[in-house]
This record gives C-alpha cells, sequence and structure tokens, in this order.
C-alpha cells in the first residue's frame, strides 16, 4: 500500500496546504482511503476535505472529535472514498496534540 502525507503536521486550528493529486496512484477519480493520524494528547477535531477546483472544500473524512488525556497514539482511516483533484486536511477545534493526514491507495 502506497502511503502520502498530506501537507506538514498540524498542532492547531488550521489547514494544510491544499495538493493537487496528479500522480498515480493519487488520480482524481481513482479509489483511495484516508487517514488521520493523532499523537500526544489529544483534544480536537480534524478532517479531509476534497476539492475540485483547489476554492470549494467538501468533507471527504470527519470522524469528528478525538479527546485522549494521556500521551498516546491513534489512527482512524476511512472507507474506500474518490479520490478528488486537490486534498487538504483541516483541524476545527484544537486543545492539545499533533495531527497528520495521509491518503493511501485502496486495495
Amino acid at each position: 500500500m502506497h502511503r502520502d502525507l498530506i501537507g506538514a503536521a498540524l498542532t492547531s486550528a488550521t489547514s494544510t496546504a491544499s495538493e493537487e493529486n496528479n500522480k498515480t496512484p493519487f488520480m482524481p477519480g481513482s479509489n483511495i482511503v484516508v487517514c488521520i493520524e493523532f499523537t500526544g494528547t489529544a483534544n480536537m477535531t480534524a478532517k479531509i476535505e476534497g476539492s475540485v477546483d483547489d476554492s470549494t472544500w467538501t468533507d471527504l473524512f470527519a470522524p469528528g472529535a478525538v479527546v485522549f488525556a494521556a500521551n498516546e497514539h491513534t489512527e482512524v482511516t476511512s472507507a474506500t472514498v474518490v479520490c478528488p483533484k486537490y486534498i487538504r486536511g483541516k483541524v476545527t477545534a484544537h486543545s492539545t496534540g499533533t495531527v497528520k493526514f495521509y491518503k493511501m491507495n485502496a486495495l
């Protein structure tokens, strides 16, 4: 399975820079899986968004709030989604912790 980081790790309520999906195995219209990785003492809401024009964004994967008190590491993975032309990770609420966003080719 090919796994690529989407942007940089985030530690505040912000977005990663958008990335254009234009290389195999991440071509628009292909099936992919996306993953959000939380590290540390996490208290945040994060999601992965897609866009056809790098302007209007819709949710690809929005698992909701994640809260844990001890130093932990956890990942949440989506079902198969259709790869958009542009992709980004976004944190909409943040108290503590670090988050990374990944795209993976679907098997």
